[in-house]
């Protein structure tokens, strides 16, 4: 088996207005896929929201709905899980983690949600620390490819507006090739 990536897009620009405190949001895939033929592989992508001014938590608290986050999966082909876990990280203007927490997703459709967006605001409203970004990553994302062209695409989304996006196309085929004696793929 052999991956060809054939293109790598990472979008991330549209700011995020929590009482315009937030600028320049993203999502990083953080999954090199291995290309050594249909997955599933574990792809734990992230997306951040920075704050331009420091905040406690409970006024962060009062300007953050994790009700309106969500992630949008349209434009992949690739199986994703319906459900997991998110680590959120809380971390100080100097990018040093304050406090982390992990929450449940699940997905309907293309789209995953927080599936208790009042546990996550009363433990952002809990942290006294002065706060510079919000971080939420998959705990993990065994995502299902297969042979031919892959697309995994993801968009984060606050309140309806899209806020960063990310997303990787690749191909994945047989080989029997000097890599490999017997080939893995099977005839489908």
């Amino acid at each position: 088996m052999m991956k060809t990536e054939l293109m790598t897009i990472l979008i991330a620009g549209t700011a995020l207005t929590l009482g315009a405190c937030a600028t320049l949001p993203g999502i990083d895939t953080n999954c090199p896929l291995p290309g050594v033929g249909p997955g599933p592989y574990n792809c734990p992508s992230r997306g951040f929201l920075p704050l331009s001014t420091p905040m406690v938590g409970s006024d962060l608290a009062a300007q953050f709905d994790a009700a309106k986050l969500n992630i949008d999966f349209s434009g992949s082909n690739v199986g994703i899980p319906n459900s997991g876990l998110f680590n959120i990280t809380l971390s100080n203007n100097a990018g040093q983690p304050v406090s982390q927490a992990s929450f449940s997703w699940s997905k309907s459709g293309n789209m995953v949600t927080i599936n208790d967006p009042v546990a996550v605001h009363n433990w952002i409203a809990s942290v006294p620390s002065n706060l510079g970004r919000i971080e939420a990553q998959f705990v993990s994302l065994p995502l299902d490819t297969h042979i031919g062209v892959n697309a995994y695409m993801l968009s984060m989304k606050y309140d309806g507006t899209l806020v960063g996006s990310a997303g990787k196309v690749w191909m994945e085929s047989c080989n029997t090739g000097p890599q490999s004696s017997v080939s893995t793929c099977l005839p489908g």
